[in-house]
């Protein structure tokens, strides 16, 4: 008997796929076009405190094993780049009870922000799906947290947050 392959199963593979990579066309998003959500742990942060910053909103779901598998790769970034002005917040997609986020966020040692239903003018097709924002807070990436793209486009947009905080008026010097 011969086997087919379901519409549904291969939209969900496509739907794993990175919808947009670097140097594609993104739609024209900007950070302050969505809506933070419900702050359940780590750092609670405002559009304001977030000006400035590379930020990372990473819908995910405890109850979906590709959304855990990514966790222990956002953590090692959340550690390693937060110092250089990314600011990680997963945004739990599947109204999970606290208590059960919390057990996941403690067995993977998370720290970044998270919360809950956070409003966004993008329909991703999936989870995990990442947003990543640049300093300016315009919309430079959005798939896979696995995508290789990801973690380039990241570190790209950290450059532009480092050469703005070296910039003489950041430091302090009476003669910009």
């Amino acid at each position: 008997m011969k086997k087919i392959l379901r519409p549904s199963f291969l939209a969900l593979g496509l739907a794993m796929l990175n919808t947009s990579v670097e140097g594609a066309e993104l739609p024209d998003f900007k950070l302050s076009d969505f809506e933070l959500g419900e702050h359940l742990f780590g750092d609670e942060v405002t559009m304001a405190s977030l000006k400035g910053r590379v930020v990372v909103i990473e819908k995910w779901g405890v109850q979906w094993g590709p959304c855990i598998s990514a966790m222990p790769h956002l953590v090692k970034m959340d550690k390693k780049m937060k110092p250089k002005g990314l600011s990680i917040i997963g945004a739990e997609s599947q109204n999970t009870p606290k208590e059960k986020i919390k057990e996941i966020l403690d067995k993977h040692k998370a720290e970044f922000t998270v919360s809950r239903q956070i409003r966004s003018p993008i329909q991703s097709r999936g989870i995990p799906h990442s947003f990543v924002f640049d300093v300016e807070g315009q919309l430079v990436f959005q798939g896979h947290p696995m995508d290789p793209e990801f973690e380039k486009v990241i570190k790209k947009a950290l450059k532009s947050y480092e050469d703005e905080s070296a910039a003489p008026e950041k430091k302090g010097d009476p003669f910009p």
